[in-house]
């Protein structure tokens, strides 16, 4: 693996691991920035997402610049 492909795969596990907390403590699938439901559809996607489409791309927008 390239060193970006091993941080990729280490930030990946990081959320994977926060999803099956969220899991246990009722949160998972609620949008860690605006508190809403995250829609199944997303989840099925990416199940360990954190964020919301909309917050996603708030959040990318600011590290666009």
């Amino acid at each position: 693996y390239t060193e970006l492909q091993e941080l990729m795969i280490i930030e990946i596990s990081k959320l994977i691991e926060s999803s099956l907390k969220k899991i246990e403590d009722g949160s998972y699938g609620i949008c860690e920035r605006c508190h809403q439901e995250i829609p199944e559809g997303r989840l099925k996607a990416l199940p360990y997402t954190p964020y919301c489409v909309s917050c996603q791309s708030i959040i990318e927008k600011k590290y666009e610049k």
